[in-house]
């Protein structure tokens, strides 16, 4: 018979005792628990323990994942793309948006400390957010400004938003009942940062998204 196998994850520098609680009540079911911080937890050798983890969650029954106050390793170089990828030099910015009707509002930002924040609203089918929101999939997008959800046209906020916004990953949130009423938005100031929707950091932002608009809805219930 099968034994169900739950990979418990979060960073093995806080939330030690939630995971111990958490390893023991599972325990007691017969759950085989993975934890990356353990002796028995599987790495072959040559593999780093980044892909060790996901090679544990691809493969695990129940993936649980414990978000405190750490997001984990701080390295955004990696050449093979295992993480977001942004350069040093890189401008990022993260918004939550919450849709209101037609409108979608920011609930949610972390963004460079030099992109200025204006907290723009987007209405319905309007720009990138506006226009992400209505699609069923993440979008990728390479260089926002040769796209036609560009609608920038004061000349002096048009050349702030090329400087700052190049290439985007856009995750639609579904809820509970089917609707949409949340999108994810991670924007680089690189062009073509993100390229491809198969792109491991596309689909890290991806998962972030769904984790960020599952704990929002949390917070409103």
């Amino acid at each position: 018979m099968h034994k169900l196998a739950v990979f418990l994850s979060s960073t093995v520098d806080d939330l030690g005792g939630v995971r111990d609680e958490i390893a023991a009540a599972l325990s007691r079911f017969g759950i085989t628990v993975l934890r990356s911080e353990t002796d028995d937890f599987p790495v072959k050798a040559g593999v780093s323990s980044h892909e060790a983890c996901l090679h544990a969650a691809r493969n695990a029954d129940v993936l649980v994942t414990l978000i405190g106050t750490r997001f984990g390793g701080a390295s955004s170089t990696s050449s093979d793309g295992k993480s977001i990828g942004f350069d040093d030099d890189d401008r990022f910015n993260f918004m939550l948006f919450v849709r209101d009707g037609d409108v979608l509002r920011p609930e949610a930002r972390r963004n460079h400390p030099a992109i200025p924040v204006k907290n723009r609203t987007w209405k319905v089918g309007e720009g990138h957010a506006g226009t992400a929101i209505l699609q069923p999939t993440p979008v990728v997008t390479r260089y926002l400004p040769d796209t036609s959800v560009w609608t920038t046209t004061d000349a002096a906020q048009d050349a702030s938003d090329r400087a700052n916004y190049a290439s985007a990953v856009s995750v639609p949130l579904t809820g509970a009942d089917g609707s949409t009423d949340r999108v994810f938005i991670v924007t680089s100031s690189r062009k073509q940062h993100f390229n491809s929707g198969a792109q491991p950091a596309a689909l890290t932002c991806a998962t972030v998204g769904r984790i960020l608009g599952t704990l929002s809805r949390l917070e409103t219930e």
